[in-house]
């Protein structure tokens, strides 16, 4: 099974489309998007990124790489906040194996590996019971085992 973002939308909009409101400049833009009739049932949180494009590069509000996550300010100087996540929002569907999937009933969960950093019979890791159905731990293709 895959995982990858069912929606990614970039918007641009000119510097000259900024209002000054007292000491703040704010940008305002739309978004019109439809998501996929395929969309996996799950849990989901939108992530809105913005920033800056400079000689044809895009950056966060702090410089750093655009959409990325920025490592923790220590300096003691207030970082510039780059994104923003909704609420999280409940899709039901049907998953690869043809059920379908009340969202309601969906039970949010991480999964967790211990020792990750250990090799055993050419796996690193272990992980619980209950997430053998839904997570697996991959052997690297440098172990030669």
């Amino acid at each position: 099974m895959i995982f990858r973002t069912p929606v990614d939308e970039f918007v641009t909009l000119p510097l000259s489309g900024a209002q000054k409101n007292g000491s703040q400049v704010q940008v305002f833009f739309n978004v019109d998007t439809v998501l996929p009739k395929d969309l996996p049932p799950g849990i989901y949180r939108l992530r809105i990124d913005y920033g800056v494009t400079y000689n044809k590069s895009n950056y966060s509000l702090n410089g750093e790489a655009f959409a990325g996550r920025p490592a923790t300010v220590t300096t003691g100087a207030q970082q510039a906040e780059s994104d923003f996540y909704s609420p999280t929002i409940r899709a039901s569907g049907t998953y690869i194996t043809g059920q379908q999937v009340n969202a309601a009933t969906i039970q949010p969960r991480i999964p967790w590996v211990i020792l990750a950093n250990y090799a055993s019979n050419g796996y690193y890791g272990v992980t619980s019971d209950e997430d053998k159905s839904t997570f697996a731990l991959f052997r690297p293709q440098s172990d030669t085992g």
